[in-house]
């Protein structure tokens, strides 16, 4: 029989990336960005084993410890990230323009329906509008991620620890119908935004809201673990 153990999160400060575990003497430190598992369906991360550093308390209560320079660094990195969002939103169309023209791409097509002739985008054109209002999205995704390793890094070097794989269970079925419903929520809107983006011929709204719809999907992982109570099991 599989041994369940009780434990609480703890949030680490100004860093979404990790979440502390404890239970008694027990303290682990978590790093929501190494499941792969978790970026593609977050509501059901739980299923399988997770990597987990093994610390003790005064490094534990180190880690959520308040940092004037922490809150320093990270609102001069959300004005830039606004910034940039902006750039890229308002430089994707010549830059999707500047492509066609480069590589030849038919921008429509006629395509035949009910005796009728209708112009629609050619399948070329539609995938690389979606790329280019997707990159960006990866692009922070990406960044944002290797900040706050570098933040911790400054803290601790937690790549030193012991690591132990353990199965993080929710206490109950309503975090999980949550998740789950966030998650189909999340998929929807991304759908029906990249629709839009094509039905529009990449308006400027629109494609905003696609990246940064996109920009939440990728950040849902966060969520995998995000209730105050969790059961653990060791994994072997």
């Amino acid at each position: 029989m599989i041994k369940l153990k009780l434990v609480s999160t703890k949030p680490i400060f100004k860093n979404n990336r990790y979440k502390l575990l404890y239970s008694g003497s027990n303290y682990y430190l978590i790093d929501k960005d190494k499941s792969w598992f978790a970026y593609i369906f977050f509501g059901l991360n739980w299923l399988i084993p997770q990597e987990v550093y093994t610390i003790n308390k005064d490094i534990a209560d180190d880690l959520m410890v308040q940092r004037t320079d922490v809150k320093q660094g990270v609102r001069g990195y959300h004005i830039l990230m606004v910034i940039m969002i902006m750039i890229f939103n308002i430089a994707s169309p010549y830059l999707l323009n500047t492509i066609l023209l480069s590589k030849n791409v038919k921008y429509s097509q006629l395509y035949e329906m009910n005796s009728s002739l209708t112009i629609v985008p050619t399948n070329s054109y539609i995938f690389l509008m979606l790329l280019i209002t997707f990159v960006p999205a990866l692009i922070i995704r990406v960044s944002e991620s290797f900040r706050l390793r570098k933040l911790m890094m400054k803290c601790i070097k937690y790549n030193q620890f012991p690591v132990i794989k353990i199965k993080i269970i929710p206490t109950s079925m309503s975090v999980v119908i949550r998740y789950l419903g966030a998650y189909f929520l999340f998929v929807l809107l991304i759908i029906l935004s990249g629709y839009l983006l094509i039905v529009t011929e990449g308006d400027w709204i629109i494609s905003l809201c696609f990246m940064l719809l996109s920009l939440f999907f990728l950040l849902t992982n966060r969520l995998s673990i995000n209730a105050d109570k969790y059961k653990i099991s060791e994994s072997r």
